[in-house]
């Protein structure tokens, strides 16, 4: 079975479990058409329906194909064509502080370099290697988290930037803390990873907030435009974040009802 038939089976799937069409399915068909995806490719889809038919329900008169509820104000968004001109709109606002801290060549050109930088991504997704999703506070596009799988390690690293103008809200720590419970339940990985330049302190705070351990330093290990800068790795094993789930639920049972 051809990946798009493979695509055209869950669209179908989904439109007879609903009893109507599912615009989720017309999204499927849309991905299909446009990344035209080669031979070889798998779609995650298959393995993972429950996965993909997940919807945020509130607020939403068009449901993306994938979409994680974070919490009250924040989902997290699969990027798909349409999405194009809302993320290039969010890269043009953020230039200077993507310059420092951001080297990704699509963000230096036009809406067309992204918009075929998006479809290389939807490729990634199709082939069940990364999710690139778009993290929407209050029905707005503010910032980017990539959910970078590897399945031979069972390892998952996360790469995350915020628009300037909303940081301090605990809006990445929120989506960040979202899918490393999702890497450990869902896709049942062994770790989660998380590396920056060492001399981003945003970026550090939110893996130590979520009580990753700083593992090494590597000294100039990545190249951002025209500076080298040491990169600082920290991880997290999944029998570490059952053990710190556990002690967070034992000291919210523990608390007294007038201090809870």
């Amino acid at each position: 079975m051809d990946n798009l038939m493979k695509l055209v089976t869950t669209a179908l799937e989904w439109t007879y479990q609903a009893g109507e069409t599912d615009v989720r399915a017309e999204r499927l068909y849309t991905i299909a058409q446009w990344t035209e995806m080669p031979s070889g490719a798998h779609f995650v889809a298959m393995e993972e329906p429950e996965l993909l038919a997940r919807d945020c329900e509130r607020g939403m008169s068009n449901k993306p194909v994938l979409c994680i509820q974070v919490n009250e104000e924040t989902q997290l968004r699969l990027f798909e064509e349409r999405h194009v001109e809302d993320y290039f709109t969010l890269i043009q606002r953020n230039q200077a502080y993507l310059h420092e801290w951001i080297a990704v060549a699509a963000y230096e050109g036009p809406a067309e370099t992204l918009r075929a930088y998006v479809k290389q991504r939807l490729l990634h997704f199709v082939n069940g290697e990364a999710y690139h999703l778009g993290i929407w506070y209050q029905e707005a596009l503010v910032g980017i988290l990539d959910y970078r799988l590897n399945w031979r390690s069972r390892t998952v690293e996360l790469g995350y930037w915020l628009d300037a103008a909303m940081q301090g809200k605990g809006i990445v720590t929120a989506a960040c803390r979202t899918m490393v419970r999702h890497a450990f339940e869902e896709h049942q990985m062994h770790k989660v990873m998380i590396s920056c330049a060492t001399d981003n302190p945003r970026s550090r705070a939110v893996a130590e907030r979520l009580g990753f351990l700083q593992e090494g330093i590597l000294r100039q290990a990545d190249r951002l435009h025209d500076r080298y800068v040491d990169v600082v790795f920290y991880g997290q094993l999944k029998e570490e974040w059952h053990a710190e789930a556990e002690q967070a639920k034992a000291d919210s049972t523990s608390k007294p009802i007038d201090e809870a």
